[in-house]
Protein backbone atom coordinates (compact mmCIF):
# COMPACT_ATOMS: atom_id res chain seq x y z
CA UNK A 1 0.00 0.00 0.00
CA UNK A 2 2.45 2.32 0.61
CA UNK A 3 4.58 1.85 -2.46
CA UNK A 4 1.40 2.64 -4.24
CA UNK A 5 1.17 5.54 -2.54
CA UNK A 6 4.38 6.97 -3.41
CA UNK A 7 3.48 6.09 -7.18
CA UNK A 8 0.76 8.19 -6.51
CA UNK A 9 2.50 11.20 -4.80
CA UNK A 10 5.27 10.97 -7.92
CA UNK A 11 2.88 11.17 -10.68
CA UNK A 12 1.29 14.02 -9.13
CA UNK A 13 4.52 15.67 -9.01
CA UNK A 14 4.81 15.04 -12.48
CA UNK A 15 1.89 16.24 -12.99
CA UNK A 16 2.94 19.75 -11.38
CA UNK A 17 -0.15 18.78 -8.69
CA UNK A 18 1.48 17.26 -5.61
CA UNK A 19 4.45 18.80 -3.04
CA UNK A 20 7.73 18.68 -5.31
CA UNK A 21 10.22 16.68 -3.25
CA UNK A 22 13.48 18.13 -1.28
CA UNK A 23 15.99 19.94 -3.52
CA UNK A 24 19.28 17.32 -4.16
CA UNK A 25 22.53 18.97 -2.91
CA UNK A 26 23.86 18.08 -6.32
CA UNK A 27 26.81 19.80 -7.92
CA UNK A 28 25.90 22.44 -10.21
CA UNK A 29 27.92 23.14 -14.00
CA UNK A 30 30.28 26.46 -13.91
CA UNK A 31 29.38 26.66 -17.87
CA UNK A 32 32.22 29.67 -17.15
CA UNK A 33 34.84 26.56 -17.00
CA UNK A 34 33.51 24.58 -19.36
CA UNK A 35 35.81 23.31 -22.21
CA UNK A 36 34.88 23.71 -25.37
CA UNK A 37 36.86 20.84 -27.67
CA UNK A 38 36.46 20.95 -31.55
CA UNK A 39 35.82 17.58 -32.84
CA UNK A 40 37.48 18.05 -36.52
CA UNK A 41 40.30 19.56 -34.26
CA UNK A 42 40.29 16.11 -32.52
CA UNK A 43 39.74 14.25 -35.67
CA UNK A 44 42.42 15.83 -37.51
CA UNK A 45 45.61 14.27 -35.61
CA UNK A 46 44.68 16.66 -32.54
CA UNK A 47 43.15 14.15 -29.71
CA UNK A 48 46.83 14.64 -27.67
CA UNK A 49 47.67 17.91 -28.02
CA UNK A 50 44.30 18.88 -26.98
CA UNK A 51 44.44 16.42 -24.08
CA UNK A 52 47.52 18.08 -23.16
CA UNK A 53 46.15 21.90 -23.09
CA UNK A 54 43.10 20.45 -20.79
CA UNK A 55 45.97 17.74 -19.12
CA UNK A 56 46.32 21.19 -15.85
CA UNK A 57 42.66 21.39 -15.29
CA UNK A 58 42.16 17.81 -15.05
CA UNK A 59 44.89 17.28 -12.54
CA UNK A 60 42.82 19.99 -11.08
CA UNK A 61 40.03 17.21 -10.07
CA UNK A 62 41.99 13.85 -10.89
CA UNK A 63 45.51 12.98 -9.33
CA UNK A 64 46.67 10.72 -12.41
CA UNK A 65 44.54 11.54 -15.81
CA UNK A 66 44.96 8.52 -18.08
CA UNK A 67 47.52 9.05 -20.79
CA UNK A 68 46.76 9.02 -24.23
CA UNK A 69 48.82 7.79 -27.00
CA UNK A 70 48.68 8.46 -30.80
CA UNK A 71 49.12 5.63 -33.14
CA UNK A 72 49.52 7.96 -36.45
CA UNK A 73 50.00 6.35 -39.53
CA UNK A 74 49.42 9.77 -41.39
CA UNK A 75 51.06 7.54 -44.60
CA UNK A 76 48.54 4.79 -44.80
CA UNK A 77 45.53 7.09 -44.21
CA UNK A 78 45.01 6.10 -40.55
CA UNK A 79 44.73 7.74 -36.92
CA UNK A 80 43.92 5.61 -33.88
CA UNK A 81 44.81 6.79 -29.88
CA UNK A 82 45.36 4.29 -26.97
CA UNK A 83 43.65 5.49 -23.79
CA UNK A 84 42.87 3.64 -20.37
CA UNK A 85 43.84 -0.01 -22.30
CA UNK A 86 41.62 0.70 -25.42
CA UNK A 87 42.76 1.48 -29.12
CA UNK A 88 40.47 4.24 -30.75
CA UNK A 89 40.00 3.91 -34.37
CA UNK A 90 39.41 8.09 -35.59
CA UNK A 91 40.06 7.08 -39.12
CA UNK A 92 41.50 4.67 -41.57
CA UNK A 93 41.08 3.55 -45.28
CA UNK A 94 37.97 0.66 -43.69
CA UNK A 95 36.23 2.94 -41.51
CA UNK A 96 33.00 4.77 -43.22
CA UNK A 97 33.34 8.23 -43.44
CA UNK A 98 31.11 9.83 -45.57
CA UNK A 99 29.13 12.29 -42.56
CA UNK A 100 32.15 13.29 -40.87
CA UNK A 101 32.01 9.86 -38.58
CA UNK A 102 35.81 10.28 -37.76
CA UNK A 103 34.72 13.91 -36.02
CA UNK A 104 32.19 11.65 -33.63
CA UNK A 105 34.94 8.54 -32.91
CA UNK A 106 37.23 11.47 -32.45
CA UNK A 107 35.35 12.66 -29.11
CA UNK A 108 34.58 9.69 -28.30
CA UNK A 109 37.82 8.16 -27.66
CA UNK A 110 37.62 11.13 -24.59
CA UNK A 111 35.09 8.73 -22.83
CA UNK A 112 37.25 7.28 -20.11
CA UNK A 113 37.99 11.42 -19.39
CA UNK A 114 34.37 11.89 -19.55
CA UNK A 115 33.52 9.24 -17.07
CA UNK A 116 36.30 10.78 -14.36
CA UNK A 117 33.42 13.85 -13.98
CA UNK A 118 29.91 11.82 -15.07
CA UNK A 119 28.60 10.21 -12.01
CA UNK A 120 26.88 6.64 -13.02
Amino acid sequence: MLRVKRNIADILVFLGLGAKPERRTEPVLDYDKMIVLDAERLAETGIKEVYEEIKPTLQLYVSEPAEIIEIDGSELAKYSVLCAGITYAIYSPTLLDTEGESWGRATHALEPVEKLFIPI
